[in-house]
């Protein structure tokens, strides 16, 4: 008894004149076209790339030198290029710089105490309890 082309919402005993009808049944060709970038700006990207960087950056500083701390220097790097001015990207690269020399600093601490640990038990003939 309902038809598929019926609107619900619609007012039945609404007359509509030909022209609407015409129109309302009227194909419109849709027209393809190529995917635009977003908002089609460069700087927009490479202010993406300053918020990952300082992103990596501090993650790096929290978890210590790890491959955070490359993509950290890359995206900051990235983001640095040409006239842009970022300083999301400048604390970023400033980020991992210090995570990189915090690790440095933390693996020749750990080393000099390995080495003392192991050069005290020779000298002492072993490890004693």
């Amino acid at each position: 008894m309902s038809d598929e082309n019926t609107n619900m919402n619609e007012d039945p005993w609404k007359v509509t004149s030909h022209e609407e009808v015409k129109a309302e049944n009227q194909v419109v060709p849709v027209q393809a076209s190529a995917p635009a970038a977003p908002n089609g700006n460069i700087n927009e990207i490479r202010n993406d790339f300053g918020l990952v960087s300082m992103i990596c950056g501090i993650i790096s500083l929290v978890l210590g030198f790890s491959p955070w701390g490359i993509l950290g220097l890359i995206f900051g790097i990235l983001a640095k290029r040409g006239k842009n001015q970022n300083s999301q990207a400048t604390a970023g690269i400033v980020c991992s710089i210090v995570s990189f020399a915090l690790t440095i600093i933390l693996v020749i601490v750990f080393v000099a105490v390995y080495v003392g640990f192991i050069m005290n038990m020779v000298k002492n003939g072993g490890f004693n309890i």
